[in-house]
């Protein structure tokens, strides 16, 4: 014998509680009837359909007596489609199309055959132009049978809660055997209305049927968000503690992902697109908090207010589905039930104190099923707003650590007519055997009910022990760390303190451990991929993705690097093409077409005693605004920080064509290192935000080999200009060769800027040229890579980390040991060649093979070391070639053999390659916004410092030898090997260290590949560095 009581109270009716005693009799005549009379009695009284007087119910008590038992109603499948956000991924479905999805898999998992569902409850509330019966569309297209019945509920947030005890209801009454519930709601469809009492011309005035139907208070004409404020008023619940809650609620729901703790739940869904499909398989709303904005938000609903949009449920797109059966039908066919309904209650209070029903039906159906608070294990309380769990917890007295454990509605999202089931499915897959847990939702009911609902279920585990598989262990491991998270009373600590706490735990138990990351510590990725990856690509689109890619950005960066180079040895250039008209007729007194009178004229004599000097300048520039431009690069937007300085160092180029002193050219080349000192590092980041580490170092040195295309390019150009007889400027006057290069290249530059301005993107996220698809898909595609994408925040512990690890420092060395050789050979490559004796025209065609050889090394470097996986093994190979040069160069230097000389310039040509790769190196090999700007930095600081020393290398009196300045070149390039092996060395060490931790990891605490692969991917966007 079993007792069912239903209590439903409704201000318009004097209804008392219905107890009904089923007990069949087969004696009695009619005993068939019996059961179809008990239903639609039920069904009437659960539905509000009885209509009885005021003054005297027409139904007090109703015995009927039998010898039957009630039957036990299980759950035996639980299934949701992730949560999408208003107008998100999933705004191209329909209400029906989330369920069946839902329904599908809820079947599909326990290889249920949908033709024995003899039932179905479906909860739906936004309903206009979902068409006819939703429940009905749910059925069908899931595969159930044309005779099976299907009914849609809308009880608003309840509705998939009240499907649920509908579906219990029937089989207990042994009415039906295997039913299935759920819930669905599209609110990102939900149309406008137009009532037909509007004009038939004229302005029209349309209703949002989203906010008409299911957020409104048509009691008392105010949104809902007004009853929240209104009870939080009443019990005292400050604007802090709902805060509090919201954000443990997003960080609970951060941690689930990341662990897996949704994975059995989750239905993917696939998404069609113009340039593909995109599965979604991760809740949507979660990963777009920026923790930093809680507390300062304003109130949505009330002018000085506690309730924000951060402590309330957003509107969300989703669907859950069960499968429910008695649990003689579940042992027939041999499936192992997760959960046995044992209690459920509705509770009724006024509208405006909704959320205080919980409050009032969890002590009912603790009471029924004979259980107390205590020894509920978890608990799952909608979140539609945080003041609602605030209110069951001090009312109640509920410890915090049992709510919602993986996070609520705030975090997760709230389609109002799937939530109610939503929070069921989550329940039974975060319980484990043997433990109770209670899931509820509030209820605001409108037009004929003039109350608010809190539906319970209780669900029991405690007698099925042996009949469900046990929890892997790591998710035991993670229920098991929530309590030690979540502080007993959470407004007692501050949001910023909850967080470091958080942090520090975790980073003391070990790297792989949860790590709770804001937003605004973050990447800006973070904000828009979240923690874990949301959608899987195919390798197909993936790669047409990437050939997207390389038909902007890699060719866009090689055009300023193109220009950056051209412009850093136009000094070169000019200073050979001044020399060529010759020094005789700039010095008379008469002046000549180029110069102009002697008035006018450039003092040759100085400029070219200072030679060194005014090559220096540049990398004087260079070197001191190099730390400012990268942490002003990190604050701006960095693609239009590099646009804004390539216009400038234009103009300074041009510039260059009216100096007339060493003074004059000093100052002009100091202020074009200050602003080429930029190019590099925010290259560099360009390419690892959209590149894999096995793409970058070939796309770097797509750029990087403009050095050796701008010797070949500007050798013609020089060239060329020598065979201009003047053109006209001005007053008749004639513009020098020089001054022409010098216009010709800083206009290029300008073009070059405004073309970065305009197309090149600062990362992922801003990239204009790509969808919102591919721009999730760019992030996702660098995400294992854990290089992470950018961010604002320059971090204090990244830039010590930097300047204390080792690599750092032999990264240093080993770019300054190249940059002196660099600089000496950039300004005297043409003059080392004129010095075997050939002419200037011979000497600027004769460099051109150099810039050649210089190219393909430079390629080859790159394509070498993205195919091997090697960053030091290329630098290596580049450097040999250099090596031998300077040798032949200097064992050679008076055998005049000019062919085998000339030749030995172009193997020194290769050693530039190794920059290149040491720019990937930095780009792959680090990690963390700030640690990576600040190597960067570091790197290019001696970049410059090489290059001031290289331009002293070669002194005036070893002219026309150079003797001391090969053998400098020379050994320096043989200390670099000694350098790159050390490092190579270094590398491979540390990655035997980090293969062996992972693996005693993986021993430790039972994990896989995949387990493994998934922390990866969580701090992929979390702005970490490589150590941390």
């Amino acid at each position: 014998m079993a007792e069912i009581v239903v209590g439903s109270g409704r201000d318009s009716f004097a209804c008392d509680v219905v107890r009904l005693r089923l007990c069949f009799s087969l004696v009695l005549p009619f005993h068939r009837f019996f059961p179809l009379i008990v239903r639609h009695t039920y069904r009437m009284l659960s539905s509000g359909r009885c209509l009885l007087k005021t003054a005297r119910p027409r139904f007090r008590h109703v015995h009927l007596s039998s010898s039957t038992m009630v039957h036990e109603a299980v759950i035996v499948a639980a299934s949701r489609t992730p949560t999408g956000s208003l107008n998100g991924t999933l705004k191209s479905f329909t209400a029906p199309q989330l369920g069946t999805a839902a329904l599908k898999h809820a079947l599909a998992s326990k290889q249920i055959d949908p033709s024995i569902v003899e039932e179905l409850y479906f909860g739906n509330v936004v309903q206009a132009g979902v068409g006819q019966s939703p429940a009905r569309q749910v059925a069908l297209s899931a595969g159930l049978s044309t005779a099976s019945d299907a009914t849609t509920v809308n009880k608003v947030c309840a509705s998939g809660m009240k499907s649920i005890i509908l579906a219990a209801q029937s089989i207990q009454l042994g009415d039906r055997s295997v039913v299935a519930a759920g819930g669905m709601e599209s609110m990102s469809n939900a149309p406008f209305l137009i009532p037909r009492t509007n004009p038939g011309f004229g302005k029209f005035t349309a209703i949002d049927s989203l906010e008409n139907d299911g957020l409104w208070d048509v009691y008392n004409n105010q949104a809902m968000g007004n009853c929240g404020e209104s009870a939080a008023v009443k019990l005292n619940i400050s604007r802090e503690a709902q805060d509090a809650h919201a954000v443990e609620s997003y960080k609970r729901a951060e941690r689930a992902w990341a662990s897996g703790a949704f994975e059995a739940e989750i239905v993917p869904l696939t998404v069609k697109g113009k340039k593909g499909d995109t599965i979604v398989k991760e809740d949507e709303e979660y990963k777009r908090v920026i923790y930093e904005k809680v507390p300062s938000l304003r109130s949505a609903f009330k002018q000085g207010g506690s309730i924000t949009a951060a402590n309330s449920s957003p509107l969300s797109d989703g669907a859950s589905a069960l499968i429910l059966m008695s649990a003689e039908k579940a042992k027939e066919l041999g499936l192992k039930p997760l959960a046995k309904i044992v209690s459920y209650a509705d509770a009724g209070v006024e509208p405006i104190d909704f959320p205080i029903a919980p409050t009032v039906a969890i002590p009912q159906a603790l009471k029924k099923a004979n259980l107390s608070v205590n020894d509920i294990s978890l608990f799952e309380i909608n979140e539609a707003f945080s003041v609602v769990v605030r209110i069951a917890e001090q009312v109640l007295t509920i410890d915090p650590a049992k709510i919602n454990v993986n996070g609520g509605a705030v975090a997760l999202g709230h389609a109002i007519g799937s939530s109610g089931a939503r929070i069921v499915v989550s329940l039974v897959h975060a319980l484990k055997s043997g433990e109770y847990g209670a899931a509820g939702v509030c209820n605001g009911v409108r037009r004929r009910s003039l109350c608010s609902h809190y539906s319970k279920t209780v669900v029991d585990n405690k007698r099925i022990q042996n009949m469900r598989r046990s929890r892997p262990k790591k998710f035991s491991r993670i229920t098991a760390r929530h309590p030690s998270v979540i502080l007993s009373d959470p407004t007692k600590m501050s949001e910023k303190e909850s967080s470091k706490a958080s942090i520090e735990r975790d980073r003391s138990e070990d790297k792989f451990d949860s790590v709770t990351i804001d937003s605004a510590d973050g990447d800006e990725a973070l904000r828009l991929v979240g923690l874990v990856k949301t959608a899987e690509f195919t390798e197909e689109y993936n790669l047409k993705l990437r050939r997207k890619l390389d038909k902007l950005i890699p060719p866009l960066c090689a055009a300023v690097y193109f220009t950056q180079f051209l412009d850093k040895t136009s000094l070169n250039y000019a200073r050979l093409v001044f020399t060529l008209i010759g020094c005789s007729d700039v010095n008379s007194q008469n002046g000549n077409q180029y110069y102009g009178p002697a008035d006018h004229r450039p003092a040759v004599t100085d400029l070219d005693q200072n030679y060194n000097l005014v090559s220096a300048a540049f990398y004087f520039g260079f070197l001191v605004f190099e730390f400012p431009t990268v942490y002003i690069a990190q604050k701006l937007r960095i693609a239009k920080y590099l646009g804004v300085n390539i216009c400038i160092w234009g103009a300074v180029l041009m510039l260059h064509a009216v100096g007339t002193s060493f003074g004059a050219f000093f100052a002009l080349r100091f202020l074009l290192g200050m602003c080429e000192c930029c190019v590099a590092p925010i290259l560099i980041l360009i390419i690892s935000m959209f590149y894999k580490k096995n793409e970058q170092a070939s796309r770097i040195s797509w750029f990087y080999v403009m050095n050796g295309l701008t010797q070949i390019f500007g050798g013609f150009v020089a060239y060329a200009r020598l065979s201009i007889a003047g053109i006209s400027f001005y007053a008749g006057n004639r513009l020098a060769p020089y001054k022409i290069i010098y216009i010709l290249l800083g206009g290029l530059a300008i073009v070059v800027g405004i073309c970065v301005l305009i197309w090149l993107p600062d990362s992922p996220v801003h990239a204009k040229f790509l969808t919102k698809e591919e721009r999730i898909a760019a992030l996702e595609r660098v995400r294992d890579d854990q290089g992470g994408t950018e961010n604002k925040r320059i971090k204090k512990d990244q830039v010590i980390e930097a300047v204390t690890d080792l690599r750092t420092w032999l990264i240093v060395l080993s770019t300054l040991l190249t940059s002196i050789p660099n600089g000496a050979l950039s300004n005297y490559s043409n003059i080392i060649i004129k010095s075997f004796g050939y002419t200037s025209k011979q000497t600027l065609i004769l460099s051109t093979p150099a810039g050649i050889v210089a190219a393909l090394m430079t390629l080859f470097c790159g394509w070498f070391s993205d195919k091997k996986g090697e960053r030091q093994l290329p630098i290596i190979i580049a450097l040999v070639p250099t090596i031998v040069g300077s040798a032949i160069l200097i064992g050679l230097n008076h055998s005049g053999m000019k062919g085998v000389l000339l030749f030995a310039v172009y193997l020194i040509g290769t050693f530039g390659s190794a920059l290149s790769t040491i720019y990937a190196y930095n780009a792959s090999n680090t990690s963390g916004h700030t640690k990576k700007s600040t190597i960067n930095a570091m790197t290019l600081v001696s970049f410059a410092v090489g290059n001031i020393i290289g331009t002293q290398i070669f002194q005036p009196k070893d002219a026309p030898d150079y003797i001391p300045g090969k053998i400098a070149i020379m050994c320096l390039l043989i200390i670099q090997l000694f350098v790159s092996f050390l490092l190579r060395f270094i590398n491979l060490r540390l990655n035997r260290k980090k293969r062996a931790h992972l693996e005693r990891v993986k021993q430790e605490r039972g994990w896989t590949d995949s387990d493994i692969q998934r922390e990866r991917e969580k701090h992929a966007f979390s702005d970490l560095t490589d150590k941390q």
